[in-house]
């Protein structure tokens, strides 16, 4: 495990090394819980950035695209738009076709695929928190440091984190 040491983005870098080996990569059909570790809002903005940062460095060109999986800020752009060129209708319409594909998206995957009942009583936050994964998505592109368990590391392209300084 020590060639992995160096990188932010470890599961990435293994599964890329053994598909290079000429090996399958599948993904396991093991639902794995998990709880979420961040104590605080903060904390979960700052690991959700250096997870984005790091997917960034790792895949810089697919990390780019990752902007048009995003739903919420174009039905956002779509309904400034609208209101703009005095078609409000439009832009509520391309706004309600975003929010409710959102909405869609986080029931086919936390209750039909994950069988998370919660997924049912909170798909309505799910266009929130595509929002903020737009917002996560801007800011991997504000620097080239992320703070892993205290200390500051320095990334390069290809995903490894070179040490700066501890915090």
């Amino acid at each position: 495990m020590a060639p992995l040491l160096d990188y932010c983005s470890d599961d990435y870098i293994l599964g890329n090394e053994i598909a290079k080996l000429g090996y399958r990569v599948l993904l396991s059909d093991y639902i794995v819980n998990h709880i979420v570790l961040n104590r605080t809002f903060h904390d979960s903005v700052a690991h959700q950035t250096r997870w984005m940062k790091s997917t960034r460095f790792s895949r810089p060109k697919g990390h780019l695209g990752t902007v048009l999986t995003f739903a919420m800020p174009f039905g956002l752009l779509s309904l400034v738009g609208g209101l703009l060129i005095h078609n409000a209708a439009a832009g509520l319409a391309v706004f309600a076709a975003a929010y409710l594909n959102r909405v869609i998206l986080s029931i086919a995957t936390g209750w039909a695929v994950v069988r998370d009942r919660r997924s049912l009583t909170y798909c309505w936050l799910y266009p929130l928190r595509d929002l903020m994964g737009f917002f996560f998505w801007l800011a991997s592109y504000s620097g080239t440091t992320v703070v892993w368990r205290g200390e500051l590391y320095r990334l390069s392209y290809g995903g490894k984190m070179e040490r700066v300084k501890p915090i």
